[in-house]
């Protein structure tokens, strides 16, 4: 009796873990060096045309107001934000 009980008490402590997930939260803090955004910084507020051409391993994303814009996440992309002239308002990873 006493081992049906300790095995059902460990099953149900096992059932509480909780396991990190593979992928970081992207409402949490997001390393902007996984995309090169904290290296770029001193281009907002500069023209898109300013900005240097990207690494071969980081995709760019242009996002000017009223774009319809995808939720997916990926740490190895770089958004620019624009407003409407084509000035850079924000560089972010994600």
């Amino acid at each position: 009796m006493k081992t049906c009980a300790l095995l059902i008490a460990n099953l149900a402590l096992a059932a509480c873990v909780e396991y990190p997930s593979p992928v970081p939260d992207p409402g949490g803090i997001i390393p902007q060096s996984t995309c090169g955004a904290d290296r770029l910084q001193d281009y907002v507020g500069l023209p898109l045309v300013s900005l240097p051409p990207g690494r071969p391993d980081v995709t760019r994303r242009v996002i000017r107001p009223g774009d319809a814009i995808t939720e997916d996440f990926s740490l190895q992309r770089l958004n620019v934000t624009l407003d409407v002239r084509d000035r850079i308002l924000s560089m972010t990873c994600g």
